[in-house]
């Protein structure tokens, strides 16, 4: 499909059927939530929510509950990651190699274990809904920056041993 005469409007309405399952009445949809792709019945605040939420919490990291969403959404997870990576990079200008190790292992296993454990569903959930190509070349891009972020930081750890 190409845009028509007002591609933010056009934009809107494809997030609103992508990840919000506007108009969607029948199955699983693109729900940004690790959870609903995770957990056997597809259903929020399984598991998966509960490790991030460790997680999160190991490292001093709080989600704003003004925001009412769970902790398992795929922009929090990686924000989560984003905020291991300033933290290392502090570390390192502070010549804290076990820090910066730590920081390093934690990023990379929460994105081995999180983010890339349900991406390749969700992908597939947005190919289904989207009507433009937009989100499913974001969702790409975001798939292959964590893995090559994924691969980085093993040779980074390796280097801080």
């Amino acid at each position: 499909a190409c845009a028509g005469a007002d591609p933010r409007t056009d934009l809107a309405v494809d997030y609103a059927r992508v990840f919000l399952s506007a108009g969607v009445y029948d199955g699983l949809t693109a729900e940004p939530y690790e959870s609903v792709f995770t957990s056997e019945d597809h259903l929020l605040m399984q598991d998966a929510r509960d490790d991030v939420v460790r997680r999160y919490r190991r490292f001093g990291v709080e989600v704003d509950p003004a925001l009412h969403m769970p902790e398992d959404h795929l922009g929090l997870e990686l924000n989560f990651v984003g905020v291991l990576a300033g933290r290392a990079a502090e570390a390192l200008r502070s010549d804290d190699g076990s820090r910066a190790r730590e920081l390093v292992e934690a990023q990379r296993r929460f994105l081995s274990d999180h983010v890339l454990n349900w991406m390749d569903d969700l992908i597939g959930k947005v190919d289904e809904f989207a009507v433009l190509p937009v989100y499913p070349a974001l969702m790409r891009l975001a798939r292959a920056y964590a893995s090559d972020d994924v691969r980085l930081l093993a040779e980074v750890e390796e280097a801080l041993r």
